[in-house]
C-alpha cells in the first residue's frame, strides 16, 4: 500500500488508568470515512482479558471529532493496539496504527 501523502490522521488519544480517550482530527483536502479498531489486552489477578471494539466514524477535513472514552474497564496493567484506517471506494488510502500500555 503506497500512503497518500495529501491524507493525515492526528489520533490525539489521552491515556489513563480507566482508559483512553480519542479525538481523531483528518488533515485532508477532503472529507473521510475512518474505520478505527481496538483492541486492548489486560492482565490481572483473575486472569488474561481480551477485548475489541471497532468504529466507523465520518471525519471533516480539519474538524476535531471527539469520540470520547473508549476501551472499557481498563486496569492496569494493560496493553492496547489502535488501528484507524482510511477508505474510498473500497480502496484503503491510510493506515494508521498505535500502541500504547499502562504498567501499574
Amino acid at each position: 500500500m503506497e500512503p497518500d501523502p495529501s491524507i493525515r490522521l492526528s489520533l490525539n488519544i489521552a491515556q489513563n488508568e480507566q482508559g483512553l480517550s480519542l479525538a481523531p482530527t483528518l488533515l485532508s483536502k477532503r472529507d473521510l470515512t475512518v474505520s478505527v479498531s481496538l483492541l486492548v489486552h489486560g492482565e490481572g489477578a483473575a486472569g488474561s482479558t481480551t477485548q475489541r471494539q471497532s468504529r466507523n466514524l465520518s471525519l471533516q477535513a480539519g474538524v476535531v471529532m471527539a469520540v470520547g472514552k473508549i476501551g472499557l474497564g481498563l486496569r492496569c496493567p494493560y496493553r492496547v493496539e489502535l488501528t484507524a484506517l482510511i477508505w474510498q471506494n473500497e480502496r484503503l488510502l491510510v493506515e494508521k496504527k498505535e500502541q500504547m500500555a499502562c504498567a501499574g
